[in-house]
């Protein structure tokens, strides 16, 4: 009895070895992609991985940005200045750009909604329905960078999918 014990014990003993011998990230084994791989560091890895969970969180809070305009369309724009932050090379130039885009948009459809001669004054509705199409249009561009940036990763580095 006492042998099975300590042979059971033994057992124990190594599979808890080998389990923390791994250096395990987010559930993935960085020493197995490093040494499968072409990484200059470990630290590339995990680097990638955290940047894969910020881009988990920032999809969770794109799915719950709130439903109403303006808060909507707020939530909108802190998703996309995230992650032309952190996904993407010139963030100051992208930032300009991007609110450069929102500028135009909002006095492009002001047009249809605002500057028709043959209605009255365009009041308060014209100034609504401009920024509900603004609101699609930014949502639009803030899903193509979240749909860009995420296959991307399903791209090449598809071992992400087992991040816990």
């Amino acid at each position: 009895m006492k042998k099975k014990l300590f042979v059971f014990a033994f057992c124990l003993f190594i599979q808890i070895s080998t389990s923390q011998a791994k250096n395990l990230y987010y559930g993935i084994d960085v020493d197995e992609i490093y040494n499968n791989g072409d990484w200059g560091h470990k630290e590339d890895i995990t680097q990638l991985i955290d940047s894969y969970m910020l881009l988990q969180k920032i999809k969770k809070d794109f799915i719950s940005c709130p439903q109403e305009i303006p808060d909507s369309t707020i939530c909108y724009e802190n998703i996309t200045k995230h992650l032309l932050q952190n996904f993407y090379k010139n963030f100051d130039k992208d930032w300009e750009n991007y609110l450069q885009f929102k500028a135009l948009a909002e006095k492009i459809y002001a047009v249809p909604f605002c500057e028709n001669k043959f209605s009255g004054a365009g009041g308060e509705m014209c100034d609504i329905d401009t920024q509900i199409r603004i609101n699609g249009i930014l949502k639009d561009y803030t899903t193509t960078l979240l749909h860009s940036t995420e296959k991307f990763f399903d791209d090449y580095y598809s071992f992400l999918h087992d991040c816990k």
